[in-house]
């Protein structure tokens, strides 16, 4: 996982961002520039990113950073796992989630304790 301590960081400083955008499942990128960098995304004046890769378990993954704020899940893949991920974000305390991925006709939606898919 790439990107929350930046996060962390902001959030022990009294900023809370009000969207966090996690990238799950794609390949590993070496940053060319430091605004690629999602460690240096809220430094850079760009939404906080955390990026988790197809070699990482998010399962294992500490999330409680996302307590009241705003989530979208942009996957590269859509599977049971992402629905998953989505009530792991829900149980830390997320806002809202929106779950998409670029091959699914489909948008998961979480609000206010419900789950809503929408066709796109």
């Amino acid at each position: 996982m790439h990107g929350h301590r930046a996060i962390i960081a902001a959030r022990m400083a009294g900023y809370k961002p009000t969207c966090i955008v996690f990238e799950i499942g794609f390949p590993a990128v070496t940053p060319r520039y430091v605004f690629e960098d999602p460690e240096h995304a809220l430094a850079t004046n760009q939404h906080a990113r955390v990026v988790i890769t197809e070699t990482e378990a998010w399962d294992t993954c500490d999330l409680r950073f996302v307590t009241g704020c705003n989530v979208q899940v942009h996957a590269r893949r859509w599977s049971d796992d992402l629905t998953r991920l989505g009530e792991k974000l829900a149980a830390d305390g997320a806002k809202a989630i929106a779950i998409a991925s670029p091959y699914s006709p489909e948008i998961l939606h979480y609000h206010q304790g419900t789950w809503h898919a929408y066709l796109t």
